[in-house]
């Protein structure tokens, strides 16, 4: 376990939303817009679980719920970040499309089987 980044249910910002998808007795869950788990760390410290299809919905749902405030781009550092030109260094995230400097995040794609399990392990080390 400890080569794994750990989370607990806290951590999730959408479990009602992938809680559906987890496993059932060992089946997968019907799943046709394969909703799983992304991990959003930053070396190794976990900032959110969120379940999404894409990389992209996961971000913006991780946005969406203040996740990553932290990582939004001040107005007064625009210039730095060339916001407003063809040479942008951000990413545009969440419903309202703010700037987010996110280069020092980073993010585990997991299964929904393996997020279940991991999740089992931690309950029962603590």
């Amino acid at each position: 376990m400890s080569d794994k980044i750990k989370f607990t249910l806290k951590d999730v910002v959408n479990l009602s939303e992938g809680v559906s998808y987890l496993p059932d007795n060992g089946k997968t869950s019907f799943n046709p817009h394969n909703v799983h788990p992304f991990v959003i760390h930053q070396y190794g410290h976990v900032i959110c679980v969120v379940f999404a299809s894409c990389l992209s919905d996961a971000l913006d749902e991780a946005v969406d719920e203040n996740k990553l405030d932290s990582y939004q781009i001040d107005e007064s550092d625009y210039a730095d970040y060339k916001i407003g030109t063809d040479e942008e260094t951000c990413s545009h995230l969440g419903n309202a499309s703010e700037p987010f400097d996110i280069s020092e995040l980073e993010i585990v794609e997991m299964t929904n089987e393996d997020f279940f399990e991991q999740l089992l392990a931690v309950q029962i080390e603590a």
